[in-house]
């Protein structure tokens, strides 16, 4: 059975009547052989009976809480892009947005990037806007089959599921104990996915759409996450201030010093960006990356400059704060190196004073 049949069959199925079962539309369809089936000397009845769609929907289990065996293997031959399977399975219209292990089937269609099987789902009324009870990792967190297929760089599933309205903006949730949020934009910008990214703020996905956080946009998540090619289209292409302020005040090249993106903090700072620009509260990308430890990003900082005494409101400098660290903890080799390249720098300041 081709793929066109299945989709010819998934999209005239009415879903206020009862369904034609697959097996019947296979044995319909069954044109190149129009003995097949017939009762001869040489050929015994061996064949099924087909059902009637009323026997059909008797005899087929239909989606209860005592009954979720027809949503497991819903969703399960949604993951394997088993159209013909799905299509059987449908014949049971009540499992179509039915759940395992968190699971819609276009959800995990979507996830797994199966553009036969969410078209099929579509055709026959799946809810794609649906949340998923699923985490990142060992967390709780949700999304609908757009943020899925965005965060998988699936771009065929994302462009189907535009087409047929899905919410371009809805805001999935990060594990609850961060309180934050993906949206499909974000989700694809932070995974490096920028045919997604591109598609979406051409078809009216808005490139300030938030994380869950004011200001946390696809922008600050690709200097977070070091994706250069998002960084460079962004500012290139979109034209974007380097030096935007995203949740409390925090710059892109803060955002990627936290994270020792040193590829992203070098492209930022060749494109303008101010190296000793300050938070909200007053807090530079060197003090931040102090913060955090961040060797790495704390000599690369240095070496162009950044101000080591630089206090921000709370009167914290980078250099009294690796101080403090290495203090509490002699063998702290981060806080040490730290301390080294911070005490070098202001060294280096002086001598250029005088």
């Amino acid at each position: 059975m081709t793929l066109k049949t299945l989709f010819a069959h998934a999209e005239r199925q009415p879903t206020s009547s009862a369904p034609v079962p697959l097996a019947e539309m296979a044995n319909n369809t069954s044109n190149s052989n129009p003995t097949a089936g017939a009762k001869t000397a040489n050929n015994p009845d061996t064949t099924r009976a087909v059902p009637s769609p009323q026997t059909a929907a008797v005899n087929q289990p239909k989606l209860t809480e005592a009954n979720p065996n027809t949503v497991e293997n819903l969703v399960s031959a949604a993951k394997k892009n088993d159209s013909v399977k799905v299509l059987e399975l449908l014949d049971q219209k009540d499992s179509i947005d039915g759940k395992h292990g968190g699971w819609t089937a276009i959800g995990c269609a979507a996830h797994e990037g199966q553009l036969d099987t969410v078209r099929v789902l579509l055709l026959r009324g799946a809810d794609m806007d649906i949340r998923m009870d699923v985490g990142f990792g060992v967390l709780p967190g949700d999304g609908s089959a757009i943020n899925w297929a965005a965060c998988g760089g699936y771009l065929d599933v994302v462009k189907i599921l535009l087409e047929k309205g899905a919410k371009s903006n809805i805001c999935a949730k990060r594990p609850v104990l961060l309180g934050t949020g993906g949206t499909p934009i974000t989700m694809a910008a932070g995974k490096g996915h920028l045919e997604v990214v591109r598609y979406l703020l051409e078809n009216g996905c808005d490139d300030d759409s938030v994380d869950g956080i004011p200001g946390w946009d696809a922008f600050i998540v690709a200097c977070e996450r070091g994706q250069l090619n998002i960084i460079k289209y962004l500012v290139d292409e979109k034209e974007l201030n380097v030096d935007r302020n995203g949740s409390n005040g925090v710059t892109p090249l803060v955002t990627a010093a936290q994270s020792q993106q040193t590829a992203a903090m070098e492209y930022l700072v060749n494109r303008g960006a101010r190296i000793d620009a300050v938070d909200n509260d007053g807090s530079t990308a060197l003090l931040h990356a102090v913060m955090k430890k961040r060797v790495g990003a704390v000599e690369w900082l240095v070496k162009r400059g950044a101000d080591s005494r630089k206090k921000n409101k709370k009167g914290v400098s980078p250099l009294n704060l690796a101080r403090e660290e290495l203090q509490k903890n002699a063998d702290d080799k981060n806080a040490a190196t730290m301390v080294k390249w911070l005490e070098v720098s202001m060294n280096v300041a002086f001598q250029i004073k005088a």
